[in-house]
Protein backbone atom coordinates (compact mmCIF):
# COMPACT_ATOMS: atom_id res chain seq x y z
CA UNK A 1 0.00 0.00 0.00
CA UNK A 2 2.72 2.59 0.84
CA UNK A 3 4.28 1.88 -2.44
CA UNK A 4 1.03 2.35 -4.71
CA UNK A 5 0.84 5.53 -2.58
CA UNK A 6 3.71 6.93 -3.46
CA UNK A 7 3.25 5.85 -7.10
CA UNK A 8 0.24 8.17 -7.45
CA UNK A 9 0.80 11.77 -8.58
CA UNK A 10 0.22 14.48 -6.14
CA UNK A 11 -3.19 15.64 -7.87
CA UNK A 12 -4.68 11.71 -7.25
CA UNK A 13 -3.49 11.47 -3.36
CA UNK A 14 -5.40 15.41 -2.97
CA UNK A 15 -8.88 13.55 -4.52
CA UNK A 16 -8.54 10.34 -2.71
CA UNK A 17 -7.95 12.76 0.68
CA UNK A 18 -11.04 14.25 -0.17
CA UNK A 19 -12.42 11.57 -0.91
CA UNK A 20 -11.85 9.89 2.14
CA UNK A 21 -13.00 12.75 3.93
CA UNK A 22 -16.26 13.17 2.32
CA UNK A 23 -16.90 9.45 3.41
CA UNK A 24 -16.03 10.11 7.09
CA UNK A 25 -17.97 13.20 6.96
CA UNK A 26 -20.95 11.36 5.96
CA UNK A 27 -20.23 8.44 8.37
CA UNK A 28 -20.19 11.09 11.29
CA UNK A 29 -23.73 12.64 10.12
CA UNK A 30 -25.14 9.43 9.35
CA UNK A 31 -24.54 8.10 13.54
CA UNK A 32 -24.63 11.56 15.11
CA UNK A 33 -26.98 13.44 12.92
CA UNK A 34 -29.63 14.24 15.44
CA UNK A 35 -27.55 14.80 18.34
CA UNK A 36 -25.47 16.83 16.44
CA UNK A 37 -28.72 19.10 15.33
CA UNK A 38 -29.55 19.59 18.82
CA UNK A 39 -26.11 20.50 19.81
CA UNK A 40 -25.65 23.03 16.91
CA UNK A 41 -26.62 26.02 16.84
CA UNK A 42 -29.28 25.62 14.10
CA UNK A 43 -31.84 27.83 12.73
CA UNK A 44 -34.75 25.07 13.70
CA UNK A 45 -32.69 24.19 17.24
CA UNK A 46 -32.89 27.89 17.99
CA UNK A 47 -36.80 27.89 17.40
CA UNK A 48 -37.52 24.83 19.60
CA UNK A 49 -35.31 26.33 22.13
CA UNK A 50 -37.28 29.72 21.46
CA UNK A 51 -40.61 28.21 22.19
CA UNK A 52 -39.43 25.63 25.12
CA UNK A 53 -38.13 28.99 27.13
CA UNK A 54 -41.42 30.75 26.35
CA UNK A 55 -43.52 27.58 27.48
CA UNK A 56 -41.58 27.77 30.43
CA UNK A 57 -42.14 31.77 31.21
CA UNK A 58 -45.97 31.02 31.16
CA UNK A 59 -45.66 28.50 33.23
CA UNK A 60 -43.79 30.53 35.20
CA UNK A 61 -45.80 33.88 35.67
CA UNK A 62 -49.08 31.40 36.50
CA UNK A 63 -47.39 29.34 39.19
CA UNK A 64 -46.11 32.93 40.32
CA UNK A 65 -49.69 34.79 40.10
CA UNK A 66 -51.11 31.61 42.36
CA UNK A 67 -48.73 32.18 45.13
CA UNK A 68 -49.48 35.65 45.32
CA UNK A 69 -53.30 34.59 45.22
CA UNK A 70 -52.28 32.11 48.19
CA UNK A 71 -50.45 34.60 50.09
CA UNK A 72 -53.14 36.90 50.26
CA UNK A 73 -56.10 35.00 51.14
CA UNK A 74 -53.70 33.78 53.71
CA UNK A 75 -53.21 37.02 55.09
CA UNK A 76 -56.57 37.45 55.38
CA UNK A 77 -57.40 34.17 57.34
CA UNK A 78 -54.40 34.86 59.70
CA UNK A 79 -55.99 38.78 60.02
CA UNK A 80 -59.18 37.18 61.10
CA UNK A 81 -57.72 34.05 63.14
CA UNK A 82 -55.65 37.10 64.82
CA UNK A 83 -57.82 37.16 68.11
CA UNK A 84 -57.68 34.01 68.72
CA UNK A 85 -54.66 32.19 70.85
CA UNK A 86 -52.02 29.42 69.22
CA UNK A 87 -52.05 26.60 71.14
CA UNK A 88 -49.12 25.45 72.69
CA UNK A 89 -47.88 22.32 74.55
CA UNK A 90 -48.23 24.47 78.07
CA UNK A 91 -51.67 25.91 76.60
CA UNK A 92 -54.43 24.93 78.98
CA UNK A 93 -57.59 25.81 80.88
CA UNK A 94 -56.22 27.17 83.73
CA UNK A 95 -53.26 28.67 81.83
CA UNK A 96 -55.85 31.09 80.58
CA UNK A 97 -58.00 31.57 83.77
CA UNK A 98 -54.69 32.91 84.54
CA UNK A 99 -54.59 35.40 81.99
CA UNK A 100 -58.27 37.09 83.18
CA UNK A 101 -56.96 37.13 86.37
CA UNK A 102 -54.01 39.20 85.27
CA UNK A 103 -56.50 41.10 83.75
CA UNK A 104 -58.47 41.77 86.44
CA UNK A 105 -55.75 42.57 88.40
CA UNK A 106 -54.48 45.68 85.59
CA UNK A 107 -58.31 46.63 85.97
CA UNK A 108 -57.81 47.02 90.07
CA UNK A 109 -60.75 44.80 90.39
CA UNK A 110 -60.86 42.26 93.46
CA UNK A 111 -63.31 39.55 91.56
CA UNK A 112 -65.27 37.34 93.65
CA UNK A 113 -65.47 33.93 92.24
CA UNK A 114 -63.62 32.90 88.85
CA UNK A 115 -64.53 29.28 88.40
CA UNK A 116 -63.59 26.81 84.94
CA UNK A 117 -66.49 24.76 83.65
CA UNK A 118 -63.68 22.29 82.29
CA UNK A 119 -60.59 21.54 82.91
CA UNK A 120 -59.41 21.39 79.51
CA UNK A 121 -60.44 22.90 75.95
CA UNK A 122 -63.23 21.59 74.56
CA UNK A 123 -63.85 21.63 70.51
CA UNK A 124 -65.51 24.65 69.13
CA UNK A 125 -65.59 24.24 65.47
CA UNK A 126 -63.12 21.86 63.39
CA UNK A 127 -60.10 24.31 64.09
CA UNK A 128 -60.82 26.16 67.16
CA UNK A 129 -61.04 25.22 70.91
CA UNK A 130 -63.03 26.69 73.98
CA UNK A 131 -62.09 27.64 77.38
CA UNK A 132 -64.97 29.04 79.68
CA UNK A 133 -65.23 30.72 82.59
CA UNK A 134 -67.79 31.70 85.19
CA UNK A 135 -66.97 35.20 86.77
CA UNK A 136 -69.28 36.41 89.64
CA UNK A 137 -67.37 40.03 91.18
CA UNK A 138 -69.40 42.70 93.59
CA UNK A 139 -67.80 45.78 93.97
CA UNK A 140 -68.31 49.32 92.90
CA UNK A 141 -69.95 50.23 89.70
CA UNK A 142 -66.46 52.23 88.94
CA UNK A 143 -64.96 48.72 88.96
CA UNK A 144 -66.60 47.13 87.10
CA UNK A 145 -66.37 49.99 84.32
CA UNK A 146 -62.68 49.57 84.28
CA UNK A 147 -62.88 45.78 84.12
CA UNK A 148 -65.22 45.89 81.02
CA UNK A 149 -62.97 48.48 79.73
CA UNK A 150 -59.56 46.23 80.15
CA UNK A 151 -61.69 43.65 78.20
CA UNK A 152 -62.66 45.84 75.69
CA UNK A 153 -58.77 47.01 75.41
CA UNK A 154 -58.15 43.67 75.19
CA UNK A 155 -61.00 42.55 72.40
CA UNK A 156 -60.35 38.98 71.30
CA UNK A 157 -58.88 37.37 74.03
CA UNK A 158 -62.05 37.00 76.00
CA UNK A 159 -66.02 37.35 74.83
CA UNK A 160 -69.03 37.18 76.87
CA UNK A 161 -71.34 34.70 76.32
CA UNK A 162 -73.67 35.82 78.98
CA UNK A 163 -73.26 38.99 81.56
CA UNK A 164 -75.48 40.21 84.14
CA UNK A 165 -75.14 43.27 86.36
CA UNK A 166 -77.44 44.44 88.71
CA UNK A 167 -77.28 46.55 92.05
CA UNK A 168 -76.71 44.76 95.34
CA UNK A 169 -79.87 46.10 97.02
CA UNK A 170 -82.64 47.95 94.41
CA UNK A 171 -83.67 50.41 96.84
CA UNK A 172 -80.56 51.40 98.54
CA UNK A 173 -77.82 50.40 96.07
CA UNK A 174 -74.11 50.35 97.48
CA UNK A 175 -72.53 47.97 95.31
CA UNK A 176 -73.47 46.22 91.98
CA UNK A 177 -73.02 42.71 90.95
CA UNK A 178 -71.86 41.30 87.77
CA UNK A 179 -72.17 37.50 86.42
CA UNK A 180 -71.68 35.94 83.54
CA UNK A 181 -69.81 33.34 81.33
CA UNK A 182 -66.62 34.15 79.57
CA UNK A 183 -64.98 32.90 76.46
CA UNK A 184 -61.55 31.96 74.99
CA UNK A 185 -60.96 30.65 71.77
CA UNK A 186 -57.69 28.89 71.09
CA UNK A 187 -56.39 27.63 67.90
CA UNK A 188 -56.31 23.64 67.72
CA UNK A 189 -52.38 22.36 66.19
CA UNK A 190 -54.33 21.46 62.76
CA UNK A 191 -55.25 25.32 62.50
CA UNK A 192 -51.75 26.86 63.13
CA UNK A 193 -50.35 24.38 61.36
CA UNK A 194 -52.48 25.45 58.23
CA UNK A 195 -52.17 29.10 58.96
CA UNK A 196 -48.26 29.31 60.49
CA UNK A 197 -46.54 26.28 58.54
CA UNK A 198 -45.82 24.97 61.76
CA UNK A 199 -47.04 22.98 64.84
CA UNK A 200 -46.67 23.98 68.39
CA UNK A 201 -47.79 20.59 69.78
CA UNK A 202 -50.54 21.42 72.20
CA UNK A 203 -53.88 19.31 71.96
CA UNK A 204 -56.70 18.75 69.15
Amino acid sequence: MPAAWNRLSAAKRLGFMSLLAALLGAAVLWNYGAALRKALPLPSTLRAEKKRIRKLERRLKSVQQAQRKYEGRLAEIRKVAAPFRRISSKTSAAEIRTEFDKLARRAQVTLQSVRLLREKPEKFSEYVLSVELAVQVRTSMREISRLLAELERNRGAFYWRTCSIRPDNPRAPKQVYLSGRLQALVLNTQADQLLYGESTGGAK
